[in-house]
């Protein structure tokens, strides 16, 4: 009888460790990396890479922490962005009336990459211009290190868009509104205002004596390969600024006269 009882105590432990063990499987989100990057890609066309842990939990909002992670094109496998941590929040209530498909999600990514425009280089040759007073090609392709981001992306029949992202670099910020991703049209049309610290020399900026002035950046293009360029007018407004009265009417002219090349060229509008 002992031996009888026994048994089934340990039969019954067994199918508790199972049903445990099962139970855990299906609930960790790292068992269904693979399914995840596969709908990822099913959706948008690009490619996820999952290579770190991911953590969930499910109530009042489902929200995945995902340790490591890129995106990039399926056609070439350039990498358009990297963080090191990415907070994906959603509205469990909301979630379930969707069938599962969210309709706004909250982003917090850290220690991460944006590529197709370059911070850093656009300010560096910013420095130079309004410092020499010179014409200079000005970048529309590379990449952008930050520290945060914060975003509120609203998706509806594949158009991707916010309006309150905001990015936090080493020794500026950048705020943006507009269509992050048309997913149908495979374009992209976006605004940035991109804000230097009074203090950027002590930031990975090189030489810079720059600070507290603002410019506008234009996204625009294919998903795949956008373009970001600088708005004219707000890099003419620095190179007043940071000039003497006495040589305005002199800098007014030649900017006059070699602003739509300028335009049309160097900064391929």
């Amino acid at each position: 009888m002992t031996k009888t009882r026994l048994l089934k105590f340990l039969a019954s432990f067994i199918l508790i460790v199972v049903f445990i063990s099962c139970i855990t499987m299906l609930t960790n989100p790292n068992n269904y990396k693979n399914f995840i990057a596969d709908k990822f890609h099913s959706e948008t066309g690009y490619q996820l890479h999952l290579t770190g842990d991911i953590e969930l939990s499910w109530w009042p909002n489902i929200t995945g922490l995902i340790n490591n992670i890129s995106v990039g094109n399926s056609s070439d496998d350039k990498t358009w962005f990297i963080a090191e941590k990415l907070s994906i929040s959603t509205d469990s209530a909301q979630l379930v009336k969707n069938y599962g498909v969210p309709d706004v999600v909250q982003l917090l990514a850290t220690d991460g990459v944006l590529n197709g425009f370059d911070v850093v280089g656009i300010l560096n040759v910013l420095e130079r211009i309004i410092e020499c007073k010179c014409l200079l090609p000005i970048p529309t392709s590379g990449e952008t290190r930050f520290e945060t981001l914060t975003a509120k992306v609203f998706m509806q029949n594949q158009v991707y868009s916010n309006q309150d992202l905001y990015i936090q670099g080493s020794g500026f910020t950048l705020t943006g509104k507009g269509t992050l991703a048309d997913i149908k049209k495979s374009s992209v049309d976006y605004d940035l205002i991109l804000y230097v610290d009074a203090m950027s020399e002590q930031s990975q900026l090189q030489n810079s004596n720059l600070g507290n002035y603002t410019i506008a950046i234009h996204c625009y293009g294919d998903l795949s390969d956008p373009t970001c360029t600088p708005d004219l007018s707000t890099i003419v407004e620095q190179i007043i600024k940071k000039d003497s009265k006495k040589k305005i009417k002199k800098l007014e002219k030649k900017i006059i006269k070699e602003a739509e090349k300028f335009l049309k060229g160097l900064l391929q509008f």
